[in-house]
């Protein structure tokens, strides 16, 4: 699970491009399962495609607002989340379960510091 682990994983829209950084109070993250399970490993993953209803069913398990995949999406794998205040989510937007109720799909979730929205390799 998350926890044991010092890696997570976030699926942002590429909107969320237009800010230097993800998350005014934090970064909601979830572990390689939780989130990579969406994707079929090809050995690199910029230029994937994926249809509208994956982009659906993927907004809906990770709580994202409807439709705001479709445009496009980026997956960003952050390593050293225990230097950078991992915590439990007090609050999130209207598909928010409550602390430690995980993701609407069921994957875990917690919270880092904001991230910057430029990966780097």
């Amino acid at each position: 699970m998350l926890k044991n682990s010092n890696e997570g994983y976030n699926i942002s829209p590429t909107s969320w491009d237009a800010y230097p950084y993800i998350g005014r109070d934090g970064i909601f993250i979830s572990d390689k399962q939780g989130v990579m399970k969406y994707f079929p490993y090809v050995g690199n993953f910029q230029g994937i495609t994926i249809t509208r209803a994956k982009a659906r069913v993927i907004e809906k398990e990770i709580g994202l607002y409807k439709d705001s995949l479709l445009v496009g999406s980026k997956v960003i794998k952050i390593s050293g989340i225990r230097e950078i205040e991992p915590r439990s989510p007090l609050g999130g937007n209207d598909y928010f379960k409550w602390p430690g109720q995980h993701l609407p799909g069921g994957a875990p979730e917690m919270v880092i510091n904001p991230q910057s929205t430029i990966i780097t390799s």
